[in-house]
C-alpha cells in the first residue's frame, strides 16, 4: 500500500530588474528579487507554457519561456507568494486606468518591480513595444485589475472535470488490500486528491503538463494503519464523497488543507502542516509505532513512514520526546476529523498526526 503525504510549502514572491540572452525559441527576462534570496517570480507564455525561476543568494534570477516557432505570443508575469498560495500580476505599463501586463517576444529588461495590495507594477518605465497592447485590463483606482488576465487563465483554472459533488458513493472498485493510493496536490485550491485504482506503472507514468503548475504527485508513503475517508472535507455530512476527473479516470477529494510544512522551530527538525479531512484510521495488533509528545503535552500519533529513509532516529527540538516504540497488542482506532489536523513531520520522513484525545497513551494499547 502506499499513503502519501503533503509536500514542502510552496514559493515566494519576486521582484525584478536587468537582462540575459536568449535562444530564438525563447522569452527571457532576468533581473534581482528585492530583499529576497530563494524567492521566486513566475512567466506563462503562450498556450499556457510555463516557466519559474529561484532568486539566488544576491537576488538575481533568469527566466526563460518557450514561445512557439516564429516568436509570436506574449509573456505575463506572476509574483507567487508562499503559504497560502498568493497570485500577483505585474502591471508592466499603465497608461490611464487601462494596464499592460504582456511582455513582447524576445529579450526583455524589467525595471525594479514593487508589490502593491494584490498586484505589482515596475518602477520605471519600459520602452514601447517591450510589452503587448492585446489582452489590456482595466485597472482600480489603486492600480490593481478589476479581473485575472486572461494570459493566465490556462493556469489558474480548475483542472480536470467534476463528476460527484458529495455523492453517496465510496471510490469503486477497489483492488484487494489496497485501502489508501496515490495522491495529487492542488496547491492553489488547497485540495488533495486520491485515486486507489490506478497501477504503480500508470503512477510513474503520469506527467503533469506545464500548466499545472501549481499542482504536484505526492512521494510514496508507508502507512501504519488501514484507513478510511469517512466523508470529503467540504461535504456536510458523513458518506458523502467529491469527485473530479483527472488524466482519464475518477479522483476523490480526500483532504484540503490549511497550511502546509510550517517549521516549528528555527532549526527546522519539525515541521507541521494543519488539514481538514474525515480521516478513520485503524491500527491492528503487531504493529510498531510510536506517539510523539509536543511541549504543551499535547499528543501525536506515528501514521507513516518514509520507505527511502535512511534513518530510524530523528533530531527533536527542545520540549518534544518520542515515546519508545510501543509493538501493539491491542487494536483501536483513531478518528482525525476536522479542520484543524496536524500533521508533523521529522527530517527522516516519519509523520505523526493528531492530537489525540487528552489521556492518550500508547501504553494501554500494549502488554
Amino acid at each position: 500500500m502506499k499513503r502519501v503525504m503533503l509536500p514542502a510549502a510552496l514559493l515566494g514572491c519576486a521582484v525584478a530588474t536587468a537582462v540575459a540572452a536568449a535562444a530564438p525559441s525563447t522569452i527571457s527576462v532576468s533581473g534581482t528579487v528585492a530583499g529576497g534570496s530563494g524567492m521566486r517570480v513566475a512567466a506563462v507564455g503562450p498556450a499556457g507554457r510555463v516557466a519559474m525561476a529561484r532568486a539566488n543568494a544576491a537576488g538575481r534570477f533568469v527566466l526563460r519561456v518557450p514561445v512557439p516557432t516564429g516568436g509570436r505570443g506574449a509573456l505575463g508575469l506572476l509574483l507567487v507568494g508562499r503559504n497560502p498560495v498568493s497570485l500577483i500580476p505585474v502591471v508592466l505599463a499603465r497608461k490611464g486606468s487601462t494596464g499592460y501586463v504582456r511582455l513582447a517576444p524576445g529579450t526583455r529588461a524589467l525595471g525594479t518591480i514593487v508589490r502593491g495590495s494584490g498586484f505589482a507594477t515596475v518602477t520605471g518605465s519600459l520602452p514601447e513595444g517591450a510589452y503587448s497592447t492585446a489582452g489590456a485590463v482595466r485597472l482600480r483606482r489603486n492600480g490593481a485589475p478589476r479581473a485575472v488576465p486572461t494570459v493566465f487563465a490556462a493556469v489558474l483554472r480548475p483542472k480536470g472535470r467534476p463528476t460527484d459533488t458529495c455523492a453517496t458513493r465510496y471510490w469503486v472498485p477497489n483492488p484487494p488490500g489496497r485501502e489508501s493510493g496515490f495522491e495529487l496536490i492542488d496547491q492553489l485550491y488547497r485540495q488533495v486528491w486520491a485515486n486507489v485504482r490506478i497501477t504503480d506503472a500508470q503512477w510513474e507514468a503520469l506527467t503533469l503538463p506545464p500548466t499545472w503548475m501549481f499542482w504536484t504527485k505526492n512521494s510514496e508513503r508507508q502507512p501504519l494503519a488501514t484507513g478510511k475517508f469517512v466523508r470529503s472535507p467540504e461535504c456536510p455530512a458523513d458518506g458523502q464523497w467529491s469527485y473530479r476527473m483527472l488524466f482519464g479516470d475518477e479522483w476523490m477529494n480526500v483532504t484540503n488543507f490549511i497550511s502546509l510544512n510550517q517549521p516549528i522551530d528555527d532549526a527546522g527538525l519539525l515541521t507541521r502542516s494543519v488539514m481538514w479531512k474525515y480521516h478513520q484510521l485503524n491500527y491492528t495488533p503487531g504493529t510498531k509505532v510510536h506517539a510523539l509528545t509536543g511541549p504543551d503535552g499535547q499528543v501525536y500519533i506515528e501514521t507513516s513512514r518514509d520507505p527511502n529513509r535512511t534513518s530510524d532516529v530523528s533530531p527533536l527540538p527542545a520540549g518534544w520526546t518520542l515515546s519508545p516504540e510501543y509493538v501493539l497488542t491491542k487494536g483501536f482506532t483513531v478518528n482525525l476529523f476536522g479542520d484543524d489536523i496536524a500533521n508533523i513531520r521529522m527530517t527522516n520522513g516519519d509523520s505523526y498526526q493528531g492530537p489525540m484525545a487528552p489521556g492518550f497513551t500508547l501504553a494501554q494499547y500494549a502488554d
